[in-house]
């Protein structure tokens, strides 16, 4: 059952990537993007999570914790996230037990059509050094989906994908983030923090 805005965000503990135990309950009070993608394998997810490397740290300096879960096994999360580092913690799922406490579905049509986006990206994966390889196997029919999670620990926002590329775009997090902070520009956040 997919969840929507204003209902509350479902709890659950996991391990990262580096082992560390992750409670969403222990971000209560906090906002929060949570990010569901396929498999580390997948092309697009890659080039998503390098994405959010370039974006993370402004997003945390708003006060946003950004998570990531895959629906892959700690070594191959590991394998073909090895040419990005993130500052967020990324949570193996190979059961896909949080993916279905989600709601995020399965489409083969969806799939078909990140295809296309693979090629679409494939020169930018290639200067990335990140894998351009068309993934095929267990999960391969898995959507992203991406959920805001506002302090008082409801959904803010709900993104389903409807393509296996098709994430939350960058702008609606961007308006979250600005909605936390309405009146005060980054920059003055950031001297405020160094006084």
């Amino acid at each position: 059952m997919r969840l929507t805005s204003g209902e509350a965000a479902i709890p659950f503990v996991a391990r990262d990537l580096q082992q560390r135990t992750i409670d969403l309950e222990s971000y209560r009070g906090k906002p929060i993007l949570l990010s569901f993608f396929r498999t580390a394998a997948c092309p697009l997810c890659s080039l998503r999570l390098w994405y959010y490397t370039t974006k993370a740290s402004d997003w945390a300096s708003r006060g946003v914790q950004t998570l990531a879960i895959f629906e892959s096994t700690d070594e191959v999360t590991a394998h073909y996230c090895k040419n990005i580092v993130p500052q967020f913690p990324l949570i193996p799922d190979p059961s896909a037990f949080i993916f279905r406490q989600y709601g995020v579905t399965q489409s083969a049509l969806g799939a078909a059509i990140g295809l296309w986006r693979d090629l679409e990206n494939f020169s930018i994966l290639r200067r990335l050094r990140l894998s351009v390889v068309p993934f095929v196997g267990k999960g391969m029919f898995r959507m992203p989906a991406d959920f805001l999670i506002a302090p008082d620990f409801t959904i803010a926002h709900a993104h389903y994908g409807h393509d296996a590329g098709d994430h939350i775009p960058f702008e609606v997090i961007e308006q979250f983030t600005r909605k936390l902070h309405p009146t005060v520009p980054l920059a003055k956040r950031r001297l405020a923090r160094e006084e």
